[in-house]
């Protein structure tokens, strides 16, 4: 598996995605055009081949850190439901990996660029 940024004619990041690199131009959208990266591509523009920093205001830091971590909430939701397929550990695990996604915005509450923030890692 490989890590893909998906971009428009802009250069605008519009997802990142994670698949067998035969499988990537089956999941890109018309019009647009991937690259393989590995790391953090919020906050970012690709310009002439390479990624940029875009600077951001204070209210959109907050605003991007919130949604990221709502996103990451809400892709762990079914690891908290009665059917879930793991053990009582496994959920406890989750559960503190919820916990700390959640203490992020208390936990950087001044305008720091994107990339410095430090997101927890999901149990494995």
């Amino acid at each position: 598996m490989k890590k893909f940024i998906i971009y428009d004619n802009d250069g605008n990041i519009l997802s990142q995605l994670q698949c067998l690199e035969s499988e990537i131009e089956d999941n890109v959208p018309s019009g647009c055009s991937y690259q393989e990266f590995d790391g953090d591509p919020l906050n970012k523009k690709l310009v002439d081949g390479e990624l940029i920093d875009l600077e951001i205001e204070p209210f959109l830091f907050a605003m991007t850190l919130r949604d990221t971590r709502n996103a990451l909430l809400t892709q762990s939701d079914w690891t908290q439901l009665p059917d879930s397929p793991l053990t009582d550990s496994d959920k406890i695990a989750w559960q503190a990996y919820r916990q700390e996604l959640r203490d992020l915005p208390e936990t950087y509450p001044d305008a720091t660029p994107i990339d410095q923030v430090v997101f927890p890692n999901p149990p494995n």
